[in-house]
């Protein structure tokens, strides 16, 4: 059986994040050659050692994403309009986290939603600032 990408959000939207990386793992029907090939395709992972769960995750968040503003979108916005966007976005700390690393910049795995948010905002506009300043 083969899974797109709307399927997964559709799990999603019924059954939840965790409740659709656990039903895309213990899937006895969706294998992890097909996760990886799914993977695979939207520039998820290259690499074939991966396990099903991994990809589970993975595949769960990108059909799930909740930012959808890129980085240099959040660059050119000041601190305050971030914080609104992110907090108006439904993401979770996770995801914050996730944005970050993106960008090389760590942040605490346990930090709370809004101070995650709250960092978030503070870097990304911090390097907006810096690139303007630099150009």
């Amino acid at each position: 059986m083969k899974l797109s990408l709307d399927q997964i959000k559709t799990i999603v939207d019924i059954v939840g994040r965790d409740g659709a990386i656990h039903a895309l793992f213990k899937s006895t029907q969706i294998t992890s050659d097909h996760l990886l090939e799914l993977a695979k395709s939207v520039d998820l992972t290259t690499d074939t050692k991966i396990s099903k769960q991994t990809l589970a995750e993975k595949l769960v968040r990108f059909a799930d994403r909740r930012i959808l503003k890129t980085i240099d979108d959040m660059k050119s916005m000041n601190k305050d309009d971030i914080t609104a966007y992110l907090e108006s976005t439904d993401c979770d700390s996770e995801d914050i986290i996730n944005l970050l690393s993106s960008i090389d910049l760590a942040a605490k795995a346990k930090l709370s939603k809004k101070a995650a948010i709250e960092f978030a905002a503070i870097q990304i506009s911090s390097l907006g600032i810096f690139e303007r300043i630099a150009t």
